[in-house]
């Protein structure tokens, strides 16, 4: 269960960068990963800065 996500920009050669959309993926052992995927549409979900 996810009940939060943080992500922070990062200033870079003076500009300022912002995260505009991410995906979440999980792994039991560090090697294999899954992207979360929507329940609807089965594809990835993917999050926005709203």
């Amino acid at each position: 269960r996810i009940t939060g996500i943080i992500t922070q920009g990062a200033k870079d050669f003076g500009n300022v960068q912002f995260v505009s959309a991410f995906k979440v993926a999980h792994s039991d052992d560090g090697i294999y990963w899954t992207i979360l995927k929507d329940d609807k549409t089965k594809t990835d979900k993917v999050g926005s800065k709203t």
